[in-house]
């Protein structure tokens, strides 16, 4: 996933975090802590989930919740990981 923010509205793989998911077909929640990224300044604007690529299966994704920046977790993703 990558981020952009006020400051640095571009996306770069600088500024950027990846999980390891799990392809089971079930409900999993996955959090990305962008405030301990060496590349977060400022207000976040925008966010690019990019899929492995070579991959085969699919994603859906259940909700984005943002929190503010008194949270220690800025990202938490809910989302379902087809089986491959």
């Amino acid at each position: 996933m990558l981020f952009a923010t006020a400051e640095q509205p571009s996306f770069s793989v600088d500024r950027s975090g990846s999980l390891g998911v799990v392809a089971d077909g079930n409900v999993h929640n996955y959090r990305m802590y962008f405030r301990l990224h060496s590349g977060w300044h400022g207000q976040l604007k925008r966010l690019q989930i990019e899929l492995p690529t070579g991959q085969t299966g699919g994603i859906a994704i259940k909700r984005i919740r943002l929190l503010n920046e008194t949270s220690t977790i800025f990202t938490c993703l809910s989302s379902i990981v087809m089986a491959q």
